[in-house]
């Protein structure tokens, strides 16, 4: 993928992660994605072939949020206080 592809499916993925967490799965639409990600619906389609498949990647962004990114420099290797961390 070229550098110009990866921030335009880093942007996809991002305005879907707002999408679905302001509307949930089922209200929020591909076309809003595109709209705030400024692309063409069209444009879409070339990096996934439906919302599943941009929350399936919406999910690892948030998985790695919780698991890893927001969790560095605390040291705990702790699986239990690290998922207690991550929640709070």
């Amino acid at each position: 993928m070229t550098a110009k592809g990866r921030r335009t499916h880093g942007a996809l993925v991002s305005t879907a992660r707002g999408a679905l967490e302001r509307e949930g799965f089922f209200d929020a639409k591909i076309t809003d994605m595109t709209r705030l990600a400024g692309i063409s619906a069209g444009t879409f389609y070339t990096y996934f072939d439906s919302k599943e498949e941009v929350f399936s990647d919406v999910a690892l962004l948030v998985q790695h949020d919780m698991t890893e990114r927001g969790l560095k420099g605390h040291g705990d290797h702790d699986p239990v206080s690290r998922g207690e961390r991550a929640n709070r």
